[in-house]
Order: C-alpha cells, then structure tokens, then sequence
C-alpha cells in the first residue's frame, strides 16, 4: 500500500509538471492560463488518478515484464485522454486549449514511461531479492525442495 500511495504521488507530481510546462508556452499564463484552467485541471487529474487506480496502473509488481507495463500504460493513458475528449465535446467546451490537453497527457505518459520503469526495476529487483533469500533459508534450515530423502 506504500508503494501504490508513493507511486500515485510521483503521477500526480508528474501530471501537474507536465501540464505547468505547456502552460508556460502560452501567453500570459500565470494572468490567464492558470486561473482559467485550475478547475479543469483538477477534474483532469481527479480522473487521471480515478481510471489508473481503477484499472490497475499503480500496482507495478503485478506486471510480469516491463513491456507489458508500458502496453497496459498505454492502453489506459488512451482511455483518460478518450474521456477528456469526450467530456470536452459533450460539454461544448472550446475556451480550453487542445495543446495543453493532449500535450499534458502526451508529455505525462512519456515521463510516466521513464520513471515508472525505473521504479518497477526497483521494485522488481527487491522482489526478485526477497524470493531469493527466502528460498536460501529453507535450503540452509533443510527444507531443500529437491530433497528426495
């Protein structure tokens, strides 16, 4: 449970950064862009974090291999981008710059690629370790699961 609160923390720093970013390259942005796309953005990120815990993305240790993370990445960063979009034609909302939308969610998937596959080496590695130390002390207390004796 540590890991996954951890690793929604480094998504919601990731998403925001991503979305500062492009935000900077419009003009006037602290004037405009911020107090015009605070509220979206929070509905933004609310889903972002909504539909990637519901769908599994924060449970890293549950991916055999690192492309199947990255495949189930993808595959659920298309959903939140689909439902944004959806939303925002739904709601007729064209005071919101398209290159912000999909630029955060594009620049966020990228970083999210980069840093998720770091963590999931980690993860994996000192799972990976743990195993192995646990099969070490059965051997050693003779509990040797070749022991055909």
């Amino acid at each position: 449970m540590n890991n996954t609160l951890f690793i929604i923390l480094i998504d919601i720093l990731i998403v925001t950064f991503s979305f500062l970013i492009l935000a900077w390259y419009k003009p006037a942005t602290v004037r405009t862009v911020f107090p015009t796309y605070i509220c979206p953005f929070l509905v933004f990120i609310t889903i972002w974090i909504s539909v990637s815990f519901i769908t599994g993305k924060y449970k890293l240790l549950s991916f055999k291999r690192a492309i199947d993370m990255i495949l189930t990445f993808s595959f659920i960063n298309f959903i939140i981008v689909s439902i944004i979009t959806i939303l925002l034609f739904a709601l007729k909302t064209h005071v919101y710059s398209r290159i912000i939308l999909f630029g955060t969610s594009f620049l966020s998937y990228l970083i999210e690629i980069f840093i998720f596959y770091i963590i999931y080496s980690k993860l994996h590695k000192s799972n990976n370790d743990k195993k192995i130390i646990k099969h070490k002390k059965k051997i050693i207390s003779g509990h040797n699961p070749l022991n055909l004796n």
